[in-house]
């Protein structure tokens, strides 16, 4: 992942108009000349109608309105389905995150649940026995998900992948939830370069509410910002 660098100007300023506040949404959406991320059309639109800008969004009325159509077309795969059903990203984002089911496009139905599923087509399934995460799980319309701290760190690890979907995603998620940051780095296991990268692009990119202690801490002690890179009194401990 390139740090600080990860979307390109062209990408940002989308984000910028599914995200910003009223008069920096639709300066970026004004930027934008051509649209490589469709799927993030329909929250632009939502974003421009709540600021005040039913103009500059009315183009993507059929974008917002397929959206819900298609959604509801998965979400009602999920009443078939038997046992207990925790949603993850796309799910849990649209109806948990978003709260808007035609804001955020389900492009799969990503699930735990407590007995095998039935695979195929568009939904993939983990066994979940773990009582905890069913414990900790936030009710969400007619299902649970996981915490938001837990889904966002899903959502940050999706930077590497390099679309736009996971910046708006996870915007959204710190604006709407409280976020357990000492939670958050002790389920950071693995990648945490990159979730630390994430995370910095996120502040420094789009002045998103993330700690600057939580950035340090993922890349561990290496290099602290008050000591020089070079410092002479550590090169000589090393050589000890």
């Amino acid at each position: 992942m390139r740090l600080l660098s990860t979307l390109s100007p062209r990408a940002e300023a989308l984000v910028r108009a599914a995200t910003g506040d009223a008069e920096t949404s639709l300066a970026a959406w004004r930027q934008v000349d051509s649209v490589t991320e469709p799927s993030l059309l329909p929250q632009v639109f939502r974003n421009l109608s709540q600021h005040g800008h039913p103009a500059a969004a009315f183009g993507l009325r059929r974008d917002y309105h397929e959206c819900r159509r298609r959604n509801q077309q998965q979400l009602a795969i999920l009443r078939g389905l038997p046992g207990r059903i925790l949603l993850l990203d796309d799910a849990a984002l649209a109806l948990g995150i978003y709260g808007d089911p035609a804001a955020r496009p389900i492009e799969r139905l990503a699930l735990l649940a407590s007995e095998p599923m039935p695979e195929g087509g568009e939904v993939t399934s983990e066994i979940c026995q773990d009582e905890a995460i069913w414990e900790q799980a936030w009710p969400v319309a007619a299902y649970v998900m996981l915490p938001p701290v837990r889904q966002l760190l899903r959502t940050c690890v999706q930077a590497a992948h390099g679309q736009s979907q996971w910046a708006v995603d996870a915007l959204l998620t710190l604006r709407a939830c409280r976020i357990d940051w000492e939670a958050f780095l002790t389920l950071a296991q693995t990648d945490r370069e990159d979730l630390a990268n994430a995370l910095e692009y996120l502040r420094e990119s789009f002045q998103a509410d993330v700690p600057r202690s939580v950035i340090w801490r993922l890349r561990g002690p290496r290099v602290w910002p008050w000591f020089p890179r070079h410092d002479p009194l550590r090169a000589r401990a090393a050589k000890a």
